[in-house]
């Protein structure tokens, strides 16, 4: 003798229903996230060039949110970085990894804004996308 117990059918319909649109929601998430760091980085950014950097914003300018891809592992993912179409020819990566590190021939101190973005966007990108993930939850199983 025994019992058989099933989960009533408006829950499993419910749980159905999440896996519906997942993708495009994640997307959604990373790219909240995305806009985030970016915001900080060029916010940090712009607070460590100094008038004698010839600065011209083409850098900061740069700063953009990469497409949401899927890796070989299957996870998604978003990058913020710098485009490389700068009209001086200049290259961005080694702009940014100069104000970064520093450059002792240059007598150029470094002035990082890269790590201080990650730890100063953390909690705020993660925000966005929990935001994101729970408006979608909510409306999925309504």
């Amino acid at each position: 003798m025994g019992a058989e117990i099933q989960f009533p059918h408006g829950f499993l319909a419910q749980l159905n229903s999440l896996e519906t649109g997942f993708d495009d929601t994640a997307e959604e998430a990373l790219e909240a996230a995305g806009e985030v760091v970016r915001e900080v980085m060029a916010g940090r950014l712009d607070s460590v060039l100094v008038p004698d950097d010839r600065a011209t914003g083409d850098l900061v300018g740069s700063l953009g949110v990469s497409p949401v891809k899927v890796d070989h592992n299957g996870d998604f993912d978003v990058k913020v970085g710098f485009r490389e179409d700068r009209p001086d020819g200049q290259v961005n990566a080694k702009l940014a990894n100069i104000i970064e590190h520093g450059r002792s021939d240059q007598n150029r101190p470094p002035r990082p804004f890269l790590r201080p973005t990650r730890n100063r966007s953390r909690k705020r990108a993660v925000a966005a996308m929990e935001g994101v993930l729970t408006r979608w939850v909510d409306k999925v199983t309504r």
